[in-house]
């Protein structure tokens, strides 16, 4: 996973770590700024503790023309269950101290999910030790990343998005399929 650039806060936290997001909901792209209060993005969305995604400087899109922007607003609350993908605009590196868990080397396999108006095709890593692993024995948190990942709007294939990383909602996905270990760089 990555961390956003920390940005020099102006409210009282002075490690307020703010992200540019892109989160794609059922029919909708928003666009906004995060505070992550020092956290990993993915340790953010999994966290328990919040179940609402306050973003700042908000730009709202229909899915299937995401540069047309039909609302802007200073402030906007989002359900985080109603979240399908999110993504940094702008990713960096995470220093190993601000990870939640301690690093474990995991093995990469190749993935493809479906939503109901996305569908993915990337690279998921997973600590298992089968051939292919069985998601279902996995303990997995509610947002998974997803590496080397390609969106893609069901219907329109002309519409894709390419990101080194992406956070999929496993309650939003009606299909998933891991495939074979696939070779990744270090």
């Amino acid at each position: 996973s990555v961390q956003c650039a920390k940005e020099v806060a102006t409210m009282n936290d002075s490690n307020d770590t703010r992200c540019k997001v892109v989160l794609l909901v059922p029919n909708h792209s928003i666009t906004g700024t995060l505070r992550l209060g020092g956290l990993r993005l993915s340790d953010w969305l999994n966290d328990a503790r919040n179940s609402w995604i306050e973003l700042h400087q908000v730009e709202f899109a229909r899915l299937a023309e995401p540069a047309k922007i039909i609302h802007q607003s200073f402030k906007a609350t989002i359900p985080k269950a109603q979240v399908v993908i999110a993504f940094e605009r702008e990713p960096g590196k995470v220093a190993p101290d601000q990870r939640f868990y301690a690093y474990r080397k995991k093995r990469a396999y190749a993935a493809f999910l479906a939503t109901d108006a996305l569908e993915v095709r990337g690279v998921l890593h997973a600590t298992s030790t089968e051939a292919t692993p069985d998601l279902t024995a996995m303990k997995v948190e509610r947002f998974v990343p997803i590496t080397k990942a390609v969106v893609t709007l069901c219907g329109l294939n002309a519409y894709e998005i390419h990101q080194d990383s992406i956070m999929v909602n496993l309650q939003a996905v009606n299909y998933f399929s891991v495939g074979d270990e696939v070779k990744t760089e270090q």
